[in-house]
């Protein structure tokens, strides 16, 4: 069978900002001026004199912008927009021309809306003539896509023809989200409310660098209230570049939430984390999470024969100041354990977040099934935010066996405070 070769035609390209061109700075000594601006020349693969760039050649980035050559990443929150051209290509006249648009995804089809100031339908195509629009859809599904375009005309016979084309293109995930409860949810109840500190490790997984214009939890019942942690504030004249995410980074978000204490065999929904972004050149993304709730329970650091637990003198830590811990030492076997403590100062990516300020060594002795022994503990902070205490083993001396514990515990340190400004009040009064 035949087949006749239609004579409209259709492109379709998506939009993307552009990209900064960059190179490899070249250098050379300055005695050979003529042969450092040729290598310059070559540096750029440009056919432009270095002067007229201005351009230093110790800096990798130009002032060119490159246009996109492939379709791109899409990730879901974003805008996917496409241009769309039919072209009559042929030397006859085409009557009725029509494109209808949908979107299918794993789950659903999605008809499109063709923007054009022509509508979308044409009662006439003349030869050479195009008729083009722009296509734009927030992206909600992760997976395939499949973009349909259906094209219908009638040819110089009065024949109706018709035919379809497809484009395929996968949208992923922006970032890697982890939601976690830090710590023990009794040490922030009482008998009417009770209080949770959440937190958000979000990890960039796009290849650009990503400014975080917002990261809220959002509550989904009027009886929850949430607000923002912050272990550092900074000053509106600077800069605030821990809210731009590198590639991979990895950076921590923390929410303390308020709520009416419920009954132990409900499991309520906390609320949404909202996030919304931006990239080099302005273009936005938005991502709503599905709903979250609280832990259903606590537990705590068990290794078989071994149980610790911890009571903290305060719930406000401040940096480089003393924080004194009572730890308890149980013995959950079925036999005497004679066991011998080790206190390690923990590193987190070679930098020093605490130091124990007592004994780094502690002689318990020897433990009947069920029994416990108490230590007063003291750790100084050395940076503020999560700090999760470590570096804690203990060896049981008769089967020459070691039990590390690593996080043992979790605990959010602020900022310390200004002791001038308390003599400045105390005096006053």
């Amino acid at each position: 069978m035949e087949v006749k070769e239609h004579l409209v035609s259709l492109k379709v390209m998506r939009l993307l900002k552009p990209s900064m061109y960059c190179t490899l700075p070249v250098y050379s000594e300055t005695t050979s001026n003529n042969f450092s601006d040729f290598l310059i020349d070559q540096a750029f693969d440009l056919n432009s004199n270095s002067a007229q760039m201005n351009i230093s050649a110790d800096f990798s980035q130009t002032d060119f912008l490159v246009i996109p050559q492939t379709f791109g990443n899409l990730y879901i929150g974003e805008t996917f927009t496409c241009y769309i051209c039919l072209y009559n290509q042929s030397i006859h006249k085409v009557k009725e021309l029509s494109i209808k648009l949908e979107l299918q995804t794993t789950n659903m089809k999605i008809p499109l809306k063709f923007n054009s100031s022509k509508s979308d339908y044409a009662d006439e195509f003349e030869p050479d003539q195009k008729f083009d629009g722009i296509v734009e859809h927030d992206v909600k599904e992760l997976g395939n896509h499949i973009l349909i375009c259906m094209v219908g005309y009638v040819n110089e016979k009065g024949e109706k023809m018709s035919f379809k084309k497809f484009y395929k293109f996968l949208v992923s995930k922006p970032f890697e989200i982890q939601p976690s409860y830090p710590f023990d949810k009794s040490d922030y109840s009482s008998e009417s409310n009770q209080d949770l500190i959440f937190q958000a490790q979000i990890q960039n997984t796009t290849s650009n660098y990503l400014l975080m214009d917002q990261v809220q939890l959002q509550p989904i019942k009027s009886n929850i209230e949430i607000s923002r942690l912050e272990a550092e504030k900074q000053s509106e004249s600077e800069l605030n570049t821990s809210e731009i995410l590198k590639p991979l980074e990895v950076k921590q978000y923390l929410f303390k939430v308020k709520y009416d204490q419920l009954e132990k065999e409900e499991k309520p929904l906390i609320g949404k984390l909202d996030i919304s972004w931006r990239y080099s050149f302005g273009e936005h993304g938005h991502l709503q999470t599905h709903p979250l709730g609280p832990p259903v329970e606590y537990t705590n650091k068990l290794h078989n024969d071994i149980e610790l637990k911890f009571q903290r003198n305060s719930k406000e830590f401040y940096l480089e100041n003393e924080i004194l811990i009572i730890c308890e030492i149980k013995n959950k076997s079925d036999r005497e354990l004679d066991l011998l403590m080790k206190l390690e100062n923990s590193e987190n990516n070679e930098r020093i977040t605490f130091l124990w300020n007592c004994e780094l060594i502690h002689q318990i002795g020897c433990l009947s099934p069920n029994e416990s022994h108490f230590i007063e503990l003291s750790v100084v902070p050395l940076r503020t935010g999560i700090l999760r205490l470590s570096g804690i083993t203990i060896t049981d001396l008769f089967l020459k066996r070691k039990h590390e514990f690593s996080p043992v515990l979790n605990i959010f340190v602020v900022p310390k405070q200004d002791n001038t400004s308390l003599m400045k009040e105390d005096f006053s009064e």
